[in-house]
């Protein structure tokens, strides 16, 4: 399970001196292989070491693995130091160190996330879940509540930063990485049941709406509050009305 390397021999010799002595003072208890990987609360799973001790066993154990093994003993780690626990010392550790975990576990939660790593990987909501999460973050909005970029408007300064790396992140690629990248594959296309035509899944829903039900969604603007949304023909909100307002005179 442990790597080969200097940390796990370390971390052996401090758990081997911990069974053969008796702390009399304070002590801790801890697993020798941590629960969340598997290990057991048998007394032979355990070692009782000082705080110091404890505290150093887990940083070592965060140098002596790696993968997700690893994200739960950065995780781990990190609850030592912010997680306040009444039957344990928590121990003081310098700003390098501080910055230097909390980068590692950032970095490696990040890793662990990607792709098919994430466990929302594949998946979607589906549209009542949507409707319950639209629903609730408009709560918290009107509560006063923030968060994110709620109410918020980027910068012409943050947009021009955002449009410049995508257009730089572009131009690097060729026209080959560019469709192998970011096209849908035609064997995740959809195939509409009245006519028939195979669809991208992110146009799926649209198009079935327009060629099964006849309804199309267009723009609408509010003239008094200058917001537009994309919205049903006949399921525009009271006070809007047909057009992208502001929009549409720029282009004028």
């Amino acid at each position: 399970m442990y790597k080969e390397n200097k940390y796990t021999k370390w971390y052996y010799n401090i758990i081997q001196k911990s069974k053969s002595r008796k702390l009399t003072g304070y002590s801790e208890s801890h697993h020798i292989i941590p629960r969340s990987l598997g290990g057991s609360d048998n007394e032979e799973n355990r070692a009782a070491l000082t705080a110091k001790e404890h505290f150093l066993v887990h940083l070592l154990l965060t140098k002596m693995l790696e993968g997700e093994s690893r994200v739960k003993m950065l995780y781990a780690f990190s609850m030592m130091r912010y997680v306040e626990n009444p039957n344990q010392e928590r121990k003081k550790i310098s700003s390098k160190l501080f910055e230097k975990t909390k980068n590692e576990t950032s970095n490696a939660r990040r890793e662990m996330a990607k792709g098919n790593k994430n466990p929302f990987y594949g998946k979607k909501h589906d549209s009542e879940t949507i409707t319950i999460m639209k629903k609730k973050r408009k709560e918290r909005y009107e509560s006063g509540f923030i968060e994110g970029m709620m109410g918020k408007k980027h910068s012409d300064e943050a947009k021009k930063k955002v449009s410049d790396g995508v257009k730089e992140h572009f131009e690097s690629l060729s026209k080959e990485e560019r469709s192998k990248i970011y096209s849908t594959p035609k064997n995740k296309y959809k195939t509409c049941e009245k006519c028939e035509k195979e669809i991208n899944p992110s146009n799926f829903e649209k198009h079935v709406l327009k060629c099964v039900h006849g309804k199309s969604k267009v723009w609408f603007h509010n003239p008094n509050t200058n917001h537009s949304l994309f919205s049903y023909k006949d399921e525009a909100p009271a006070g809007y009305i047909r057009g992208r307002g502001k929009l549409s005179k720029n282009k004028k």
